[in-house]
């Protein structure tokens, strides 16, 4: 036994090339199969490190109504809950400096969600911002972050540090209702700092959850459990809290109403007070219009004085006028009268003195005795009759003067009366004058009174309209209050009973997305490492069953010196054990610890907040490669040494007889092979002679090559459907969504003129996007149901055709269109009847008109008519798909300026969609080098172990060659020939194998939500064949040197 055990060694030492190459081979095939099994856990486990150091919450309650005090005090009943805090949180656009982000301002917690930060104390004026959000905007520690919303009490906070938290694992933080429509980052300030009656959520902790896996069954069903627990909690509470919210609502609304009722009777005592100043200034006005009637009257009535007074003054003047001249006529008439009276006087006197001389005369002549004397007498009678025609004149002046002393004296009195009648006038005149100057004065007065009064009217007008200009104020805000207050009553009787809303981490979308991307690893690791496994296997198996039969002589002599045949097989079991634990150990470990490390690090380019990375040793994949390793290579060979010890050692210590040659399928073929030289004959010939030699061999090229062209062709798989999906068959660049609530009141026609208007919109499509289970007997998936308002344009937005043919779908109202994955999923073919459901107990048969290419989620389109006639109602648009002036962008100001009109809930851009998936498929790549890189190695692995093998079986028949007299390059022209016939042979059944085995890959590795392509590529067929040919011409330059070292002399020996 001490030679046996001195000869194995000396075995390994002389075979060592052998050895190493099983050893590697066996090492790479476990390393790659534990490494690539052991990602998926290990993707889980670092992401349950995270949330298990972040004590992050196994169960988030939340109700649109808030949730309080009571409830956490009513949740605490539940024995299975640890940990529970309320939090705040609310979606905010801030400032730094000039720049805007719309971010989730949240409370720092006590015990849960214990994000990864440096920062122990935070003042109430400072806050943390997360790292990423700080990264990518240049936000440093002493920034100012500028805040302006009514549930957060301060109005800047300080910059104090950045935070990570595996709550958020990915860059993308989600959408919101403010703002561009999606939020730029996380902000954390203290609990203290929030002016929120209720917490928004409440996180709650298990007991005993950290020690099962986060993505585990157990854990889901230890969850399930509880959130079973809370939703019996949760009707009462629902309950206690409408009534809270009502109770509240109609004491403030009470409230309220007081107010309003008081401030509505002052309201009135105001509108009295104004109405009865109003009153009076009308009164008063209504006076001074009577007075200025009167003034008007007397005004025209002192005008009328002052023309009578004029006139009556020109009267007076006129008079006096004629007075004087009367008195100048009278003046001149008694002149003239007392001339013509001194005349008269004088003539009396004459006329006496005439009678007197005529007397005398009488006398004298009487007394002279003349009277009769004729001559006397008729002097006498002569001078009488001149006396008497005198005194007839005197008696006629007497007549006259005394008319002229009557005219006189009437004219005295008449001037004298003229005068009185004058002075009179004169005393009216003055005395009317002295009443027209009082009557001036007094209509000066008058209007000065007037103008007063009117000045006063205008002032107590302003002060009555200044009172009814704030009484209208004041009545608009009691009908506003009272409004508000009646709408405030609506909206109570409006409150409904919200149902709390009890979530798990399954809702946290960066923690599902990581959940399926490992999950797609997983797929992966399912079936690709197995294959590479078993090609490792194979290889290994031939490599030891080869040894075997090379070693029959020596086999035959041990057993012929009486080795039993345990000892002889247990020196080649031992062989090949070694070398399989040995590389099943070192593989196993590299690989657990290298591909895992590998692979998460690539995922840390999407999920940034990715910070502990956990690769532990899986045992059981481990320990299943290693076995499996085991088991394969020394199952081989112990039946290899089986087949050989059944044989006598004289038998076994003869060389084995080469098999004998038979024709080949080409020799049938004349054409073909007449025309074919001496060596390529000879080569064909050995090829097939050995057949079992050409079958491992082209298996091992073909395995290594179809591997290749699978990791290749994931890479195409997945990174055509971003290009096929968001450029060949979604056109559109962003979806506004409507705020369902607002359009029940005021519909969607005033959301679809703003977007008409919107400047940077090119045009826009509405459409009613529903979510309803889809299915086909008892299978359903989760669909978007989409109904356009139109189907005129739906081309410009969405490209409906089909994968497999040249044909393009027309939207009609014959049936709809369903995406190619959802009718795999549920098993639907064109013109199958499948439904939708609104509820467990609605649900509505349509009818499969064509099924099209998509690939990312599942979709179900039809027409609004079509819609209407199964269901019997109108689509409600509640989607607008939106193709932008700018093309496909991603533009906050755009988002921002949509998100500012009422009515609209969300905004999102398609680009953002695309960015998800093409860092996913970044992912991706690291994990399609690994494949490919792995496969490549494994492939010069087994062509060199291969090639190995081929000149360990040939030593003697190449040696012969060489005796023959060819040179070195003709021997090695000779195995080269073989070698490039059964790499092209491999390389076509590898390009086979690899479409097979592609297909199977893919559908394998798809999560439920998204389809991959299905075309390898033509860069995955031609990287795939120059690698294999590359390795090929390596190991062919690599083995001629080998060749140069076969010694002539072994083409002599003989089995003796």
């Amino acid at each position: 036994m001490k030679a046996l055990r001195k000869e194995f060694y000396v075995q390994i030492k002389k075979t060592f090339g052998r050895f190493l190459s099983l050893l590697l081979i066996v090492a790479l095939g476990v390393a790659f199969y534990a490494g690539i099994r052991s990602t998926e856990p290990d993707m889980r486990k670092s992401v349950d490190a995270i949330y298990d150091k972040e004590n992050i919450y196994d169960i988030r309650v939340v109700s649109e109504l808030g949730v309080t005090n009571n409830d956490i005090n009513a949740l605490k009943s539940i024995d299975e809950i640890k940990d529970i805090e309320g939090i705040y949180n609310v979606d905010q656009v801030v400032k730094n400096g000039e720049t805007e982000y719309t971010v989730k301002m949240m409370s720092r917690t006590d015990t849960i969600n214990k994000v990864k930060t440096n920062v122990n104390e935070l003042s109430d004026d400072e806050c943390l911002v997360d790292r990423q959000l700080a990264e990518h905007n240049y936000i440093k520690v002493g920034d100012k972050i500028t805040v302006d919303n009514e549930y957060v009490k301060g109005k800047e906070y300080t910059v104090k540090g950045t935070f990570c938290t595996g709550n958020y694992l990915s860059f993308h933080k989600g959408s919101s209702t403010v703002g561009s429509g999606k939020l730029d980052g996380l902000i954390i300030i203290n609990k203290n700092q929030f002016d929120m009656d209720n917490f928004s959520d409440i996180y709650i902790t298990l007991k005993g959850a950290k020690k099962l896996d986060s993505y585990g069954t157990k854990y889901e069903k230890y969850v399930d459990k509880v959130t079973n627990k809370i939703k019996k909690v949760a009707p009462a509470m629902e309950q206690k809290r409408y009534e809270e919210i009502v109770d509240v609502a109609n004491e403030e609304i009470q409230s309220a109403q007081e107010k309003i009722d008081k401030n509505y009777k002052k309201y009135e005592k105001g509108l009295k007070k104004a109405d009865d100043g109003q009153k009076e200034i009308e009164e008063n006005s209504k006076k001074i219009e009577e007075g200025e009637s009167e003034l008007k009257k007397q005004e025209k009535e002192y005008k009328s004085g002052v023309e009578q007074y004029n006139k009556g003054e020109k009267q007076y003047e006129s008079a006096s006028v004629k007075l004087k001249e009367g008195e100048k006529e009278y003046k001149n008439g008694q002149k003239q009268y007392e001339s013509g009276y001194a005349k008269y006087k004088t003539g009396v006197k004459e006329l006496e003195s005439g009678k007197n001389d005529l007397n005398n005369t009488k006398k004298r002549f009487a007394a002279m005795g003349m009277s009769d004397v004729p001559q006397v007498k008729s002097q006498i009678e002569s001078a009488q009759s001149e006396i008497s025609k005198h005194e007839r004149q005197l008696n006629k002046a007497k007549i006259k003067l005394d008319k002229s002393k009557k005219k006189l004296d009437k004219a005295k009195k008449s001037l004298i009366v003229g005068k009185q009648e004058l002075k009179k006038s004169r005393a009216v005149l003055d005395n009317t004058k002295e009443k027209l100057e009082t009557g001036k004065q007094k209509l000066a007065d008058g209007k000065k009174e007037i103008t007063d009064g009117k000045n006063e009217i205008i002032k107590a007008q302003k002060k009555v309209d200044k009172a009814y200009t704030k009484l209208a104020k004041a009545q608009k805000k009691l009908n506003k209050a009272q409004r508000k207050v009646d709408k405030a009553k609506d909206k109570v009787y409006e409150i409904e009973k919200k149902e709390w809303y009890v979530l798990d981490r399954q809702t946290v979308v960066s923690f599902v997305e990581f959940g399926q991307d490992a999950e797609r690893i997983g797929n992966i690791g399912k079936v690709f490492p197995l294959i590479f496994f078993l090609v490792a296997a194979m290889v290994s198996l031939t490599t030891m069953t080869r040894m075997v039969e090379e070693e029959r002589v020596q086999i035959g002599t041990l057993k012929a010196l009486g080795y039993g045949k345990g000892s002889i097989a247990g020196k080649y079991i031992a062989y090949g054990a070694v070398a399989t634990i040995a590389g099943g150990i070192i593989g196993g470990i590299a690989g657990s610890k290298t591909l895992p490390w590998i692979i998460i690090t690539a995922y840390r380019l999407m999920y940034q907040n990715l910070y502990i990375i956990e690769i532990p040793i899986n045992g059981y994949y481990f320990v299943t490669a290693c076995l499996a390793a085991a088991v394969s290579v020394i199952g081989a060979t112990i039946l290899a040494c089986y087949k050989a010890l059944m044989e006598q050692p004289a038998s076994l210590m003869q060389q084995e007889a080469p098999k004998a040659g038979k024709r080949v399928l080409l020799e049938r073929i004349p054409f073909i092979w007449n025309h074919l030289s001496f060596n390529i004959k000879s080569t064909f010939r050995n090829l097939f002679r050995y057949k079992k030699r050409l079958f491992m061999t082209l298996f091992g090229i073909g395995g290594c090559m179809a591997l290749m062209l699978v990791g290749f062709g994931v890479k195409n798989s997945i990174n055509s459907i971003l290009t096929i999906q968001f450029d060949d068959l979604f056109h559109y660049d962003l979806t506004v969504t409507y705020d369902d609530e607002w359009t029940k009141k005021n519909g969607t026609d005033e959301l679809k003129k703003i977007l008409n208007s919107n400047s940077d919109i090119k045009d826009n499509l509405q459409a009613d996007v529903l979510n309803y289970d889809v299915g086909k007997e008892n299978s359903t998936v989760s669909t978007y149901i989409v109904i356009p308002e139109s189907t005129d344009d739906i081309s410009k937005y969405v490209t409906f055709k089909s994968r497999t043919k040249n044909e393009k779908y027309k939207l009609n109202d014959d049936g709809v269109l369903i995406s190619e994955k959802m009718a795999k999923k549920i098993g639907a073919k064109v013109g199958d009847e499948i439904y939708f459901k609104e509820s467990d107990t609605v649900r509505y048969n349509v009818k499969v008109s064509a099924i099209i290419e998509n690939y990312s989620y599942h979709y179900m389109y039809m027409t609004g008519k079509y819609y209407k006639q199964i269901t019997g109602k109108d689509a409600k648009m509640n989607t607008a798909f939106c193709i932008l002036k700018k093309g496909r962008v991603i533009d906050d100001k755009i988002g921002n300026k949509i998100m500012s009109n009422d009515g609209v809930a969300g905004v999102s851009f398609l680009q953002t969609t695309y960015n998800s998936f093409s860092e996913m498929m970044k992912s991706m790549d690291t994990v399609v080098i690994v494949l490919v890189f792995s496969a490549g190695l494994l492939a010069f692995i087994v062509l060199y172990n291969l090639n190995n093998i081929n000149i360990a079986e040939r030593r003697r028949e190449l040696a012969t060659f060489k005796v023959l007299g060819f040179y070195d390059m003709e021997v090695s022209g000779y195995i080269y020939r073989e070698n490039v016939i059964i790499t092209i042979l491999g390389i076509i059944i590898g390009i086979g194998f690899g479409i097979i085995l592609h297909q199977f890959v893919i559908q394998t590795a798809e999560i439920d939500m998204v389809m991959f392509g299905r075309n390898i590529g033509t860069r995955g067929y031609i990287y795939s064949t120059l690698l294999t040919i590359l390795f090929a011409v390596i190991i062919n330059i690599s083995m001629h040197f080998k060749l140069k070292k076969v010694d002539m002399a072994t083409s002599l020996k003989s089995g003796e």
